[in-house]
């Protein structure tokens, strides 16, 4: 929600777009682009440690997954 925030106040003050369909759209683009570029790759190497079998390791930890 932080993202969405900023991204709705950057979108008002620098842009000059008011409150309205288009601010929302561009705010909501913007905060989901970032979010999707920071959160994903951390999702990813959460998920592949965590679906890896027990009996045999794939991934020795975190950076091993990100390679």
């Amino acid at each position: 929600m932080a993202c969405y925030d900023s991204s709705k106040a950057f979108v008002k003050n620098s842009l000059g777009i008011e409150d309205g369909m288009l601010q929302q759209f561009m705010s909501a683009f913007t905060a989901g682009f970032f979010m999707t570029c920071t959160v994903c790759p951390i999702d990813v190497i959460r998920t592949r440690l965590m679906n890896q079998p027990p009996d045999s390791k794939l991934y020795s930890g975190s950076l091993d997954c990100f390679y």
